[in-house]
């Protein structure tokens, strides 16, 4: 078993791309790989452990129902997760649809938006974050021309280098320099290192009995370590003036990840674009001591604009975290 610090450099370096994974570089299914320097071999480890399961033409596709037996530190896990985490619920992307992936960060729905979407639809992602923005139109570059020569039948996302929120203008954005992530225009050091605590601490517990100690200590060591910020200027626009903008016809599938920002950016939709908005996927963080919380508020605007089917769900390994998912739908169920 590697130590406790092996791990949190792992979680730092591979799982969060910060490392080797970025700048339109990647690792897929069938890829050969050639480690230098393998060190202790956490790497080499990651990238088996992504193409070993998906091959020989089996895949993991957005909806998808994924049983990891032996999961081990979650490597194969996480990987599925980060394409079903968005699509559940009932919600999902279909062939000619419309996506717009507030907070795209490095690409995650997007890509996925733009096979699932295919040739006929439309992705759109906005991402305020210059090194993020570089890194998802590098990812989207390298994608779109693997689906060609895949004969993969996708859309070429369009991504915009502005933030989003309740009008249009320019906000102060705090980033954070090992966690893009994290980058907010409502920063807040303790909520970013407790719920990262919390998180690490459950990725980790599958240290040796008796080692629940030592796990949390690693895990408010690895935080305290990537939490240095600074903050830069950066314009804003709201989702309606993308709508007019892109002259969209309809937004199937609207997600929102804007950490802490989320009502700012429904708020940002205009009475008269509210129809249009078919579905909505959104990370909220549910602010202790706000009365009524801003999870009530989230899903009574949601039903206030039509939206017929509002689930409030919390991954497992947020359990103890403010961080929770909704899942809107126009659709009765």
């Amino acid at each position: 078993h590697c130590g406790l610090d092996e791990l949190c450099l792992f979680y730092r370096e591979v799982y969060e791309e910060r490392t080797y994974l970025k700048h339109g570089l990647d690792i897929k299914a069938g890829d050969i790989v050639l480690d230098v320097g393998c060190n202790i071999g956490m790497f080499s480890m990651f990238a088996a452990e992504i193409f070993t399961y998906i091959k020989h033409g089996l895949n993991i596709k957005a909806g998808n129902i994924v049983l990891d037996v032996g999961c081990n530190i979650g490597k194969i896990s996480m990987f599925a997760a980060e394409i079903v985490t968005y699509i559940k619920h009932r919600l999902n992307i279909k062939a000619g649809d419309i996506v717009l992936d507030v907070g795209c960060n490095m690409r995650k729905i997007s890509v996925f938006a733009a096979e699932m979407s295919g040739e006929h639809g439309r992705v759109i992602g906005l991402e305020p974050l210059p090194n993020s923005f570089d890194i998802a139109t590098e990812n989207i570059k390298a994608h779109s021309s693997w689906c060609q020569q895949a004969s993969v039948s996708a859309c070429t996302p369009t991504i915009m280098n502005a933030g989003a929120s309740d009008q249009s203008g320019t906000a102060v954005f705090t980033t954070y320099e090992e966690g893009n992530g994290w980058s907010t225009m409502y920063p807040d050091d303790e909520e970013v290192r407790r719920n990262m605590e919390i998180y690490i601490s459950k990725l980790l517990s599958g240290s040796p009995h008796g080692a629940e100690t030592s796990t949390s200590e690693g895990a408010k060591t690895t935080v305290s370590e990537v939490i240095d910020k600074m903050a830069f200027p950066k314009s804003v626009t709201t989702v309606s003036e993308v709508i007019e903008e892109m002259a969209l016809p309809k937004i199937d599938f609207l997600k929102i990840d804007v950490e802490r920002a989320e009502l700012d950016v429904l708020n940002g939709v205009d009475p008269k674009h509210w129809n249009l908005i078919q579905q909505v996927v959104l990370e909220v963080h549910d602010v202790k001591g706000e009365e009524p919380s801003r999870l009530d508020l989230v899903r009574e605007l949601l039903l206030k604009w039509g939206m017929k089917d509002v689930t409030v769900d919390q991954d497992s390994i947020l359990t103890d975290s403010n961080i929770w998912m909704v899942y809107a739908s126009r659709r009765s169920v």
